[in-house]
């Protein structure tokens, strides 16, 4: 660094000095800024993926379940239908 010959040349120097750590700051604070808010949005989109997801997975389930109460129904009443022939 170059001495300081005078005050003005001092606060200058010092000024510049200043000016780049503010800079420095600001920009780190920005992409930091960005950083967080990108995780943020990310995590708020994966969950509503996921949501969609266990919707899917559980109107299938739900079908599924649907589908083996209609056939027990059927065979119960074809049960019971035989066992009053029976009587």
């Amino acid at each position: 660094m170059s001495q300081c010959h005078s005050y003005a040349s001092c606060m200058k120097m010092c000024n510049s000095l200043f000016y780049f750590f503010y800079v420095v700051f600001a920009s780190f604070t920005m992409i930091l800024g960005q950083l967080i808010v990108g995780t943020v949005l990310g995590n708020i989109s994966s969950t509503l993926a996921n949501r969609d997801t266990q919707r899917v997975q559980y109107e299938k389930d739900l079908q599924q379940v649907k589908v083996s109460l209609v056939l027990v129904f059927k065979k119960l009443s074809m049960i019971i239908q035989l066992e009053l022939l029976v009587l």
